[in-house]
């Protein structure tokens, strides 16, 4: 075993050198040109800024003066600017226009009753718009999305090493240890997940427990755009909300990362090489020997390994053309035990994703965004239950599914008031689907729990679906007043079953009472069709379900100033009228084999209604502290034949606050998340007698709760610099506080014919430490 661990290490930390000599070898291949206002710019739009800026303003040679300001990239970049005529205006914190510094422009600025430029900076119709990242459009949304930079993601304590994981801080969304998070009120499929402009399917590592990790790491990322409701009409297939992940981007010299910690070893280079006009992002990380990444789950792992790799080129062809080719992959296996009966599962995922993408500005008032995606996803899972005196069940799983996407989007802009989005996107998809349980269940279950005492099940499915959509919208501005209008269909033809099809408008406005207060509303309908490798297989689920259709409300107010507290409030109503059925655990969301538990219930809804009011607020004292928090108040239930039943996430109030402390060598956060207990479905024993034996059955399907959920997670860091690079030691904890948090309950054995069935109650994971070390080495020019 000792030899074993030592391989491993050896392993990883002949990987760990290899890829530093790569990234080396690439950041060399930097030529020493002089500096430029574009490199600045980019530069900047590096920090997690995103920067809009003409090349007729700022052309590819224009040189960037010397400076006094090295030290302060922004002021350098101001600097330069204005030796040029420009200047860099602000729109948000994390959104800037470069602009004339003419002197008509400062006096329309300053004339009473005259529009802000910066309404205009987000409609205009520029000369050869330069965008960097994966957004290709500099808009505003009218409800803006909740975005994290790279920077916020970081100052979100317990991430683990997953930005994923920080989406939990963001209001409405529902999640525990599992980086799957429910968005207002959802179920964890009906979330859009992106990357590039490209729809992953499932992009977890351990899907099978707990889905326990993105591949994700904070270094691949430079933005996080999570839309909760009224997103608009080119996001589709999805009904709940969306998570859009903006991949980094170092438009100019290198950013090296090197990451070591319990989870794994993790390496990362971002960079641009100057003698092509050429971006890259490449990144790899794996498990290490010791890895506790499935310590949440209630089990003995057994060795659980992980891989994900990603690599991103983008080639500027032309100053009004880039392509962008990326490969995604996710690999794991794990093995575990259950701590407290004979339960075993064993489970090996392999998901690739390779793509290609064209971004062209035929027309300075025309811009496109083309790409073209292969996805191939394998998953295969074992399992045995052997629970005496209870249930004794088998379960052999086995999913390969494959699709190839299509898809393009033009933005026209014909006038600085009025902006026209219009796309369509084409899948083919196939998938294999093979499924067999075999289980036998002791009498006292009968008919509390199941329905009799065998349980077989066997589907062996090879199904194929065209999916077609297209989608318009029509964007107009007026002095203070933004209203859009948009239109998706959606159509999918299923071998055997014929094409259906599906029609969503969308309405979304936004009232400016100032340059920084802002009333929005919008009011949708979503639909989402089932995917074939969505197939309820434990059912052998032969033909696809009518597409789920929700329509989505929501009124908010928002005060962005420059400086000081921002904050949001929202109100929202999400109506599903059709919703396909699905599966839960009454006694609980964590478990081992999910399929092969007693408690296993299938829900199949009329309807589904969800309503709650948001909070949120964030304030920054100067450059060192960071202060957000918010507040949710919500509920989520399901229309069943025997009423209104909660749906098991339901948390019907919820806070999160969180601060960050930085300084140049040490920094901390905190983040204390709360919410009202989940629902939870009571168990009942009766003793036997002399006629009749002893029973165990369900109360009412999730009319109690849990008690209320705490938990403090705290990040730790100290950084030193070094003479290649910069050195930080780090801390992760999670639940800090060592908190028994309950979630679950499982029945225990029967040890004899005599015994009393009963249960234990369970509790989320307990204190969890991650403890690790970064370097990074930077250069930009």
């Amino acid at each position: 075993m000792l030899r074993k661990s030592l391989r491993r290490r050896a392993r990883s930390l002949g990987l760990l050198a290899s890829l530093l000599a790569g990234y080396s070898a690439i950041a060399s291949a930097a030529s020493s040109s002089p500096t430029t206002v574009a490199d600045l710019l980019r530069s900047l739009a590096a920090t997690g800024i995103d920067v809009l800026f003409s090349s007729g303003l700022v052309p590819p040679a224009l040189i960037a003066p010397p400076s006094s300001q090295e030290d302060k990239l922004l002021n350098r970049v101001e600097e330069a600017l204005a030796a040029n005529g420009l200047r860099l205006k602000r729109i948000d914190d994390n959104h800037y226009v470069v602009t004339r510094n003419s002197a008509s422009t400062r006096d329309s600025e300053s004339t009473p009753g005259t529009k802000p430029a910066y309404r205009a900076a987000n409609l205009g119709a520029l000369d050869e718009i330069v965008v960097f990242a994966s957004h290709y459009t500099f808009v505003n949304e009218i409800g803006d999305p909740q975005s994290m930079n790279r920077r916020e993601i970081e100052q979100v304590a317990g991430t683990q090493n997953d930005a994923l994981r920080a989406v939990r801080s963001a209001p409405g969304v529902a999640s525990t240890y599992s980086a799957k998070p429910y968005i207002r009120g959802g179920t964890s499929d009906d979330t859009l997940i992106r990357f590039d402009g490209v729809t992953l399917t499932n992009p977890f590592h351990f899907r099978q427990f707990q889905s326990l990790l993105s591949p994700f790491p904070p270094a691949d990322v430079q933005r996080i755009d999570i839309y909760s409701g009224g997103f608009p009409v080119r996001f589709g297939t999805r009904s709940a909300g969306v998570i859009d992940v903006t991949p980094n981007s170092v438009p100019s010299g290198y950013d090296l990362r090197a990451d070591a910690s319990h989870f794994g070893v993790d390496l990362a280079g971002a960079g641009r090489i100057e003698r092509w006009p050429v971006e890259w992002l490449a990144s790899v990380r794996q498990s290490t020997a010791e890895s506790n990444v499935l310590q949440p789950v209630d089990a003995n792992p057994g060795d659980p390994t992980f891989l994900d790799a990603l690599t991103r080129i983008r080639w500027e062809i032309t100053s009004t053309a880039s392509t962008t080719a990326g490969w995604l992959l996710l690999d794991d296996t794990a093995r575990a035990r259950a701590s407290s009966r004979d339960e075993i599962a064993t489970a090996r995922s392999r998901d690739e994703y390779v793509w290609l993408a064209l971004d062209w500005l035929p027309l300075s008032t025309l811009q496109s965004h083309s790409s073209i995606a292969l996805t191939r996803s394998q998953n295969t899972h074992f399992g045995s239950l052997r629970l005496d005196g209870v249930a004794d069940g088998i379960l052999i799983e086995d999913h390969d599914f494959n699709g190839l996407a299509v898809r393009s989007e033009w933005v026209y802009t014909p006038r600085e008031w009025l902006l026209w989005d219009m796309g369509m996107e084409a899948n083919s998809e196939n998938a294999e689907l093979f499924y067999h349980q075999h289980e036998t269940y002791s009498s006292f279950l009968i008919p509390g729990f199941v329905a009799q005492s065998t349980m077989a099940q066997n589907s062996d499915l090879a199904p194929h679906s065209t999916i077609v959509a297209l989608f318009a919208s029509a964007r107009r501005r007026w002095q203070a007043l933004e209203i859009e209008l948009g239109l998706r269909m959606d159509s999918q033809t299923y071998r055997d079953f014929g094409t259906r099809t599906q029609a969503t408008p969308r309405l979304n406005m936004r009232y400016d009472v100032a340059p920084d207060w802002h009333v929005y509303a919008s009011w949708g309908e979503f639909s989402q069709a089932q995917r074939i490798d969505e197939y309820r297989t434990e059912e052998n689920q032969t033909s696809p379900d009518s597409a789920t259709r929700a329509t989505h409300g929501v009124v908010g107010v928002s005060h962005e100033p420059g400086e000081g507290f921002r904050w949001r409030a929202e109100l929202y109503h999400d109506r599903w009228s059709t919703v396909s059925p699905y599966y839960i655990n009454a006694l609980g969301l964590v478990t081992l084999l999910p399929e092969l538990q007693p408690d296993r219930i299938r829900i199949a809804p009329r309807a589904t209604e969800s309503d709650g009011l948001e909070l949120s607020a964030r304030r920054a004292f100067g450059s060192y502290l960071n202060l957000w928090g918010t507040f949710t108040a919500s509920r989520v239930f399901d229309e069943l034949p025997i009423g209104d039943i909660p749906r098991s996430w339901d948390q019907r109030q919820a806070i999160n606050l969180g601060a960050s402390w930085k300084s140049p060598q040490n920094s901390a956060s905190i983040l204390i998340g709360w919410h009202r207990g989940w629902p939870r479905t009571d168990i009942r024993a009766t003793a036997a007698t002399a006629t009749i034996p002893a029973t165990l059955s369900l109360g009412e399907l999730n009319q109690l709760n849990w008690g209320d959920y705490l938990s403090v997670d705290l990040h730790l860091a100290h950084s030193v610099s070094t003479r290649v690079g910069e050195l930080s030691l780090w801390l992760d904890v999670l639940n800090a506080a060592n908190r028994n948090n309950d979630c679950c309950a499982e029945i225990t054995p029967v040890r004899s014919s005599v015994t009393l069935p009963g249960w234990t109650t369970d509790t989320w994971s307990g204190v969890s430490t991650n403890i690790g070390f970064t370097w990074r080495l930077q250069k930009t020019r």
